[in-house]
């Protein structure tokens, strides 16, 4: 007798079967030194094999850009020292990318006025927004019940240098919309997301690090200027694993 009970689809393409049992940690799990604590319930969605193998390469950039944004400034620092100093040392790809390319200078650092010694490390954007992307692919299905279309476009946004016009959507995001904490509260996010399944977001990591996202339907071509005219707060849905 066949099975007739409808199977998960992946949330991140929409297409193929998600695999049972397992699913896509969402931030990527890689942020967290390891040994990771037993009493926290990992945000996951389901998702496909290919799926969750494809990121498997950005994962491990993002986690040098999230350790290297926060890691001063949390309790774990030793831990995510070396976590970082693990993945350079078993990964010449990056390894090449930090350590041959990095420069030295001075800046401005947590608001001080007062200039200091810096380095300066060169990323992948593209692979940074990847993660991003789906991060926000989970986090919709998980707000939505719906899985974004595969070719919905997700713009993402660093706060700095400050893009024109993202100040009024911040402000809009923070006044009304829900904190949702994830992880133990190690991540944080919040969500618009209107009527024709045009979204906003702000994500945070570790309370330090902070990216914002744009997401629209295929159809929508609207940009992100017009985004506030029908803007509608949701609860999360689904929160921990799935």
């Amino acid at each position: 007798m066949s099975d007739s009970k409808p199977k998960q689809l992946c949330v991140l393409c929409g297409e193929r079967a998600a695999t049972g049992g397992h699913g896509d940690h969402l931030p990527p799990q890689c942020i967290y030194p390891k040994p990771r604590p037993s009493n926290i319930a990992w945000n996951k969605v389901p998702a496909c094999i290919p799926c969750n193998n494809a990121g498997s390469k950005d994962d491990e950039q993002f986690k040098l850009i999230i350790g290297i944004s926060t890691g001063e400034f949390r309790e774990d620092t030793q831990p995510v020292i070396d976590g970082l100093a693990g993945t350079i040392r078993n990964n010449k790809r990056l390894a090449n990318q930090v350590l041959g390319k990095y420069k030295r200078g001075y800046g401005k650092r947590h608001g001080n006025k007062v200039l200091e010694p810096v380095v300066a490390i060169p990323f992948d954007r593209d692979a940074y927004e990847r993660v991003v992307q789906r991060i926000v692919r989970g986090l919709y299905w998980q707000q939505s019940g719906v899985i974004l279309h595969r070719d919905a476009e997700i713009h993402v946004v660093t706060p700095e240098p400050m893009e024109a016009g993202l100040g009024d959507h911040i402000k809009t995001l923070l006044r009304h919309s829900s904190r949702v904490e994830l992880n133990g509260g190690t991540f944080v996010y919040k969500v618009f997301i209107s009527d024709d399944g045009t979204s906003f977001w702000g994500l945070q990591f570790f309370e330090k690090h902070l990216v914002f996202a744009f997401a629209y339907p295929p159809e929508d071509d609207s940009q992100p200027a017009g985004l506030d005219s029908s803007l509608i707060e949701v609860k999360p849905r689904i929160v921990g694993e799935t």
